[in-house]
């Protein structure tokens, strides 16, 4: 009996040590933080800035109709998009970049990274990077002239959605507030 606890708890004690992560060697930090660099991935506020915004903007100019193309209102976007800037541009700090550095040495080995650094610094990769842009955009555009042709069973579909949703919800009983808790003393 002995014996089986104090293997148990050896075993109990080791597991830790069995599952635990090997951090990444410095060198393969080093390449790591190298990616992040080369790939783009270091733009990731500034796409992430750019699609919050838009977002926004998108739905202030929505609520505008036809005067969200004044021009008085040119100087209010501009300061949207410094106080954007401003708190995006913070982010990427040292901190964010060695755990995005990291999320790269999780999934690649060193010479993958090698291999994949000598890419994006190649001729080649850097052509990648500077059309990519703009082959995405194309290819994008070519996606929505395709799905274009489906229009009308899209708009179908989700009219149908929405009717769906708003005749199910009209089913759907009110919430019930709260009820109060029994006060002392009192009866029911």
């Amino acid at each position: 009996m002995r014996r089986t606890l104090a293997v148990a708890l050896a075993c109990m004690a080791a597991t830790p040590l069995a599952f635990a992560q090997t951090a990444a060697s410095p060198a393969k930090m080093e390449l790591a933080a190298k990616m992040y660099e080369v790939t783009g991935a270091n733009n990731v506020f500034q796409a992430l800035e750019y699609n919050i915004a838009n977002n926004i903007m998108g739905t202030v100019a929505q609520g505008l109709g036809d005067k969200a193309s004044c021009p008085a209102l040119q100087p209010e976007a501009q300061s949207f998009k410094t106080k954007m800037d401003g708190i995006f541009g913070g982010l990427n700090d040292t901190a964010f970049r060695q755990d995005a550095a990291k999320v790269f040495a999780d999934n690649f080995s060193e010479d993958e990274m090698r291999q994949i650094i000598a890419f994006e610094q190649s001729p080649a990769g850097q052509k990648l990077q500077r059309l990519q842009p703009e082959v995405l955009r194309r290819i994008g555009a070519l996606a929505e002239a395709r799905a274009k042709t489906r229009d009308n069973d899209i708009r179908t579909a989700a009219q149908t959605m929405v009717g769906n949703v708003q005749r199910i919800a009209a089913t759907c009983p009110s919430p019930t507030p709260a009820a109060s808790p029994a006060q002392p003393g009192r009866r029911k």
